[in-house]
């Protein structure tokens, strides 16, 4: 019996063979496609995703550990008393989407990417004993990823200790304080 060697073979490979190749190729490249394009997006989502809530936890704790020592604090949504005496302030920035914080010197500060969309601080009462009252400050915090259109809300509250007299029933998106 005869073996004829393919690899000298004058003959070649046929069209049939060259395009069922190709299509075995086409076929391979585009599952490894849709499998690295789904990846990609996963991974793209999900970095926005953690980008957000990472900012939003950050101006959570900034906001905690700023105002549970202050002496004096309001609520309020008038921007014409920002930078007034010795105040601090913490609000959204609306035209930059930005949580920004001045001192009394009156430097700005940015404390997050333009990412929140709401803020919402309110004062609340917490009945510690039949004689005493603490007051929190209650605040919500609302953002949105620009890459899955996905809203997030974080909502947390604040131990007021120095504060001994009711602060009011305020809402608003400015915090104005004092620190001891």
């Amino acid at each position: 019996m005869y073996k004829k060697n393919v690899l000298k073979s004058k003959y070649g490979f046929s069209l049939i063979e060259v395009m069922l190749a190709l299509s075995i190729l086409g076929i391979v490249l585009a599952v490894g496609y849709s499998f690295f394009f789904f990846g990609s997006n996963s991974f793209r989502i999900g970095g926005a995703q953690s980008n957000l809530q990472r900012d939003m936890r950050l101006v959570s704790d900034y906001i905690t550990r700023e105002v549970r020592y202050a002496v004096d604090i309001e609520i309020t949504n008038d921007t014409a008393v920002l930078n007034e005496g010795d105040y601090h302030y913490i609000y959204l920035d609306s035209s930059s989407s930005t949580i920004k914080y001045i001192d009394p010197a009156g430097n700005v500060t940015l404390r997050t990417d333009p990412v929140i969309d709401n803020v919402t601080f309110s004062f609340a009462t917490v009945s510690v004993s039949d004689t005493k009252e603490n007051y929190l400050l209650v605040f919500s915090i609302e953002g949105s990823s620009s890459v899955n259109n996905n809203i997030y809300v974080l909502e947390s509250d604040v131990m007021l200790n120095n504060i001994s007299a009711e602060p009011g029933n305020n809402v608003g998106s400015i915090l104005r304080y004092k620190k001891p």
